[in-house]
């Protein structure tokens, strides 16, 4: 983490000034995950395999796209349908 980001953190002095912060963060993430899921949106068509990147699912798990939504793919793994974020997807080379 940049040197600069962390005296600005260390800087605040009041739960006001912590509250925008908090605010500030969020809303990049928000923008950060809309330009992921944009980006993987192009990339991905059904059909595709793909790696899921999920704490509940074993590494390397592979699925295939049923189809695309918005900001969400109906995917199969091992028979079963589920949804995932498309930041949570990864293309199968």
């Amino acid at each position: 983490m940049k040197k600069s980001i962390i005296n600005a953190i260390n800087s605040i002095s009041d739960n006001v000034e912590l509250n925008e912060a908090i605010d500030l963060l969020k809303k990049k993430q928000k923008q950060l995950r809309a330009q992921v899921e944009r980006e993987m949106k192009s990339k991905l068509s059904v059909g595709d395999k793909v790696y899921v990147n999920s704490q509940s699912l074993a590494a390397n798990t592979v699925a295939e796209i049923i189809s695309i939504a918005r900001t969400k793919a109906t995917i199969s793994i091992n028979g079963g349908r589920y949804k995932a974020s498309l930041s949570m997807l990864k293309l199968v080379k």
